[in-house]
């Protein structure tokens, strides 16, 4: 048995990852901590005090969010203090037998949410590869992609309408992180053949491979 924590997070930003303008400021994060049992054993959500540039920040993005730069500095953490409770987070996620190091879980984080959030961590002297699963990530726009072929996009919405999820704070960081972390277990619950979700219909192919390997 490999016991593992999952910490399901989302990030809300002000802006995108281009060539030109880099890796974009994190206004808001938020996570759950998921066990290996799957139960939500915590959750954090704060936004993040203006730590770049006022440009580095973008009407756009701001405004997909709701997120104001005002907002931020009045009830906002100031970035070195959101980068401790990140790495503390992280820290206690461990799982306790064997403390295994949690694995991390999202909607394209792979390409987005990752990236930004070690460059932010990284610029207040965080090594994030110190507390996550550096080799393991579970990013559920690509396992929807496995899980549900015939849909037409898979954009965090599409698999939840899918599953029949609501998101009831859409584009917010805690709203997205709840919906995800809801449609997370429905996939490891799949995975895994619990819940009567999945029932395996043939006999494991492990099972017949060593019972080959013991009459040879």
């Amino acid at each position: 048995m490999y016991p593992c924590y999952f910490v399901v997070f989302d990030l809300e930003t002000g802006g995108l990852i281009t060539k030109t303008s880099g890796i974009p400021p994190i206004t808001e994060f938020a996570a759950a901590v998921l066990n290996d049992k799957l139960e939500t054993v915590e959750e954090v959500d704060f936004f993040i005090k203006p730590y770049k540039p006022v440009e580095r920040y973008t009407a756009e993005a701001l405004k997909v969010s709701n997120i104001t730069l005002d907002l931020c500095e009045k009830q906002g953490v100031s970035a070195p203090d959101a980068s401790k409770q990140i790495a503390d987070l992280f820290k206690k996620a461990k799982a306790p037998a064997g403390g295994k190091k949690p694995i991390l879980c999202g909607h394209n984080i792979d390409s987005f949410d990752i990236p930004i959030l070690n460059d932010f961590l990284t610029e207040f002297k965080v090594d994030l590869s110190k507390f996550v699963e550096k080799d393991c990530t579970i990013d559920t726009k690509w396992w929807g992609r496995i899980a549900y072929p015939e849909l037409p996009g898979y954009t965090l919405s599409d698999c939840l309408m899918k599953e029949q999820i609501d998101n009831e704070q859409a584009h917010r960081a805690i709203g997205d992180v709840r919906a995800n972390r809801d449609l997370l277990v429905r996939m490891l619950q799949r995975l895994r053949g619990e819940a009567g979700l999945f029932a395996p219909t043939v006999e494991s192919p492990r099972k017949n491979f060593r019972f080959q390997i013991a009459r040879k």
